[in-house]
């Protein structure tokens, strides 16, 4: 799965196919296949609102797709109910009992569990089932005991859960979860309630469970560094799909996309092109890289780490490019210097080295070709299958826009806007429609963003402001940058 090895039936414990979940018609999870193997630690990781909680509730049953299956231990469970599933979930809300001890609290599951006493009987058409029991005080406690130990909580059985840390609190939700021994743990985003020494604590000792436990960990987070702490796999989701799955350090190393390199650490992601085979131009400068494949100026987006960028002194000629240092501060083990290239585009770069530099100083560049991570464009225009609205007016997300084509009303056409033609409004009601930022990457000398509308298309704009994620905007083209050309069904594709 994840870490592109072969994987027979037999070792997948967890699988989607073809899942989609729709709220209103609009898709939260769009059409995600994946599969995780027994006794993997898998983090799912994203922004906000990008559809990793809304899987882990598939998982667990609190959910039901609109589309596709869902397996566990090569069973289909799509319509079995939550707690017919051989998982438990702990939540970032221990949504513990204040009126029960940690013991109680840790027991009241094993209470309410049957388990088969060895003894069968047959029903009048024959079928024969297991008589099942209650758990005996003594099984209970022994459980208890047993999980208290791998949780670090031996001698807290009589504690009130409201005179224990966070921290604490939260080790009893997870002891409460995997007391009933369940193949897979989900954890949405458990330790968010907690400060960030308790959070550091957590993480290993949760690491320390997983190994302990050998059962399934999949655990839902934003915290990058979290994810890839912990994590066998990571699987990166943005507005609903998945966009990598990886081991942490391919994830960083080897992200797929802009996006991946901009939201998991830190990164310098310039627009470029593609020349030809191991060479390419950004900021203004030819490189090579090891990078092949690719059309002859094929438009592509250059990822480079800042711990990848060598600072040169004085006019060395291994220099690849020049630029002028903005600031240099001091982070421990490094500099964390910004500067900007030599050329009229004057593209920021953000360096760590071990070189101390001075503002205005300059200074030379040194990247490997191998540190020049080439991607494909996830698109290269906005582009839209519509309808006129009337002669000269474009359906557009549900707004009518002015354009300069007669086609008559009715008329399915193609409408095509280059990036930086489409016009940001503060004030949504400037606009003629509203769409709201879902994200935002700086691209050395402008802000790519990727604002949603309220119809669920995505406009990706070139502007040189920053907008903030979940910022409402208003959207205004000019006529005169609406391309719209009539669409005939042999056009698609």
């Amino acid at each position: 799965m994840a870490n592109n090895k072969k994987m027979n039936n037999a070792s997948k414990i967890i699988e989607l196919r073809k899942v989609t979940k729709e709220y209103d018609g609009n898709p939260v999870v769009n059409n995600i296949s994946f599969s995780i193997r027994k006794g993997e630690f898998v983090t799912l990781l994203g922004p906000s609102g990008c559809g990793k909680t809304t899987t882990l509730r598939l998982i667990a049953g609190f959910e039901k797709p609109t589309k596709g299956e869902i397996f566990i231990n090569g069973v289909n469970i799509t319509d079995i109910p939550p707690h017919e599933r051989p998982v438990n979930t702990v939540f970032q809300k221990y949504a513990l009992f204040p009126h029960l001890n940690v013991y109680k609290n840790i027991a009241f599951g094993l209470k309410l569990k049957r388990v088969p006493d060895g003894t069968t009987y047959t029903d009048k058409r024959g079928n024969v089932y297991q008589n099942l029991r209650k758990l005996t005080k003594e099984e209970i406690s022994e459980k208890v005991r047993n999980v208290l130990k791998i949780v670090d909580l031996e001698g807290f059985e009589h504690r009130d859960v409201d005179s224990l840390s966070g921290g604490q609190q939260q080790r009893v939700a997870i002891a409460r979860a995997i007391v009933n021994e369940p193949d897979v743990l989900l954890l949405d985003e458990p330790l968010g309630a907690l400060d960030l020494k308790m959070r550091k604590d957590m993480q290993i000792e949760l690491m320390n469970m997983h190994k302990k436990l050998g059962i399934t960990f999949v655990y839902v987070t934003h915290d990058q560094e979290e994810a890839l702490t912990m994590s066998d796999t990571i699987i990166v989701m943005r507005g609903g799909v998945i966009q990598q799955i990886g081991c942490p350090q391919k994830v960083y190393d080897e992200p797929a996309n802009a996006f991946v390199a901009d939201f998991i650490g830190e990164s310098n992601i310039f627009s470029g092109i593609m020349l030809d085979d191991y060479e390419v131009f950004f900021c203004e400068h030819n490189f090579k890289c090891v990078d092949k494949g690719f059309k002859k100026n094929e438009p592509i987006d250059v990822i480079i780490r800042p711990e990848d960028i060598s600072v040169l002194k004085g006019d060395n000629p291994k220099a690849m490019v020049t630029a002028q240092v903005i600031s240099s501060v001091f982070k421990g083990d490094h500099y964390q210097t910004i500067a900007i290239i030599d050329g009229e585009e004057g593209n920021e770069i953000l360096i760590h080295d071990n070189v101390e530099c001075l503002p205005g100083e300059k200074i030379g560049l040194y990247i490997k070709p191998a540190d020049l991570h080439i991607m494909r464009k996830p698109r290269l225009i906005n582009e839209i299958i519509t309808e006129m609205w009337s002669e000269n007016n474009v359906e557009i997300c549900g707004g009518k826009f002015p354009c300069h084509c007669n086609l008559p009303s009715g008329a399915k056409v193609k409408v095509q806007v280059d990036f930086d033609d489409v016009e940001i409004k503060d004030d949504e009601s400037e606009g003629i429609i509203g769409a709201t930022v879902v994200s935002s990457i700086y691209k050395g000398s402008y802000y790519q963003i990727v604002a949603r509308t309220d119809d669920y298309y995505d406009f990706f704009i070139d502007t040189d402001d920053e907008w903030l994620k979940d910022d409402r905007i208003g959207i205004y083209i000019k006529p005169e940058n609406i391309r719209v050309t009539e669409y005939a069904e042999a056009d698609n594709g």
